[in-house]
């Protein structure tokens, strides 16, 4: 599929240029094999707070991933980790469960 020009975008549907942009099964699998996340230090004494950054995806040979973030962390450390089983979290937020910092 063609990714429509830039010039073009606004002609677009917004779904077919989600789609457009999203849709890279000739390259990735369907699901990520891991969850790209960065720690936030709240301070001593407290817990890490972990925030989904993005997701990294096999390439079919499997010999290596693609990793596409949404945000950068601020000490440009990523972490990634294998995805938690869904919840039934209603408020749509990435928040990722507090795992055992280092």
């Amino acid at each position: 599929m063609r990714v429509p020009a830039p010039h073009r975008f606004h002609k677009a549907r917004k779904g077919d240029l989600y789609e457009a942009v999203n849709n890279k099964e000739a390259t990735m699998a369907d699901k990520p094999a891991f969850d790209a996340c960065t720690v936030i230090d709240r301070g001593r004494h407290k817990k890490g707070y972990w925030l989904k950054i993005g997701a990294a995806f096999p390439h079919e040979d499997g010999k290596g991933y693609n990793i596409e973030l949404n945000a950068l962390p601020l000490d440009g450390k990523i972490v990634l980790r294998e995805p938690l089983p869904p919840k039934d979290d209603q408020d749509g937020n990435d928040e990722i469960e507090a795992a055992p910092t280092e």
